[in-house]
Parts: C-alpha cells; structure tokens; sequence
C-alpha cells in the first residue's frame, strides 16, 4: 500500500511539475501581451479573475484524481464500494432525535494510530444487509478489526483532506 501510495504521489508530483512548466509558459506570453495594457483597469482585472479562476479549476481537477487513484487502490473495502456506488447500497435514514433524516449511504473519519494515518468508515455495515452508524471509538475498532480502513502512513495531511473532500469524485458527474 505504501509503494502505491509513493508510486501516486510521484506521479502527482511530476504532474504538478509538468503543468507548473505549462503555466510559466503560458504566463511569460501573459505578461508580454498584458505589458500593453495600461494600469490595473478592467481588461487586467478580467483577465486576473481567468488566471485564478484558472488555477482553481485545475486544482479541483487534481484533487479528484488525487482521491479517485485512493479510491481505485482500495475499491475492495465495503465502504469504498459504498463511496463509489451509492446509488447501488442499502441506506441509512437516522435524523436527530430518531426522526427520518437524509439518506446515508457512508460517513467518512480519519484518526491516527501508531504514528499512522488512517481514514474509515462511521457508518458501516451490519450483520442484517443494512447500515448503522458507529460512534467514532466504535467505528475505529471495527475498522481496524475488518480491515475497512485505508491507510496514509504519516501523510495525515493527506488523510484530512481525503476525509474531508471525498464526495468531490461525483461533481464531475
């Protein structure tokens, strides 16, 4: 898992990289063709906005590869099955206060563990076909008791931001 995990990450970094390369490029014709225009008007102000609006979409762009590329590596896990299929798992319907809430089909932690980075499930699921949710201690055990977890070595910036961005894989949808 760890080769993979720095198979990716070099990848990504060459990426990176190669479009940093691709970027100052483009940026030098930028500020050539910008060197005519005069002060900050509203043609360089439109034209800053593309730039980082730009920069953004590329960002959002790696990171759902960043997360798809994790997700891959571990699609034999029940709740990355889950993540990548909602629309083929049971749901969870558990408001507060026990009314009928929204349907979930996972929830995602992330915690660490010997130095080690990991994220899992909270929501997993049960001996009936279904789904429950798990208190953060609960669900750790049972992550680690059934290998549902996925495992960031001492990445933990990494963990945080999968746990917190991975439903980003369906805006492309």
């Amino acid at each position: 898992m760890a080769n993979l995990w720095e198979q990716y990450l070099n990848y990504a970094r060459r990426n990176n990289e190669r479009r940093s390369r691709m970027g100052q490029e483009g940026k030098n014709e930028q500020d050539r063709r910008s060197s005519n225009l005069i002060g900050t008007g509203p043609e360089r102000q439109l034209q800053s906005a593309r730039e980082a609006t730009r920069r953004v979409g590329e960002y959002e762009v790696a990171l759902q590869e960043e997360i798809m590329g994790i997700l891959d590596t571990n699609a034999n896990k029940n709740f990355v099955q889950r993540i990548i299929s909602p629309e083929n798992s049971p749901k969870l319907y558990d408001g507060p206060d026990g009314e009928l809430g929204k349907a979930s089909t996972h929830s995602m932690a992330w915690g660490t563990a010997d130095g080690q980075a990991f994220v899992y499930p909270t929501v997993v699921a049960s001996e009936g076909g279904g789904l429950v949710r798990l208190e953060p201690e609960e669900a750790w055990a049972y992550a680690r008791d059934n290998d549902e977890r996925i495992a960031f070595g001492q990445d933990h910036a990494a963990a945080s931001r999968f746990a917190k961005h991975y439903k980003k894989i369906w805006e492309s949808e």
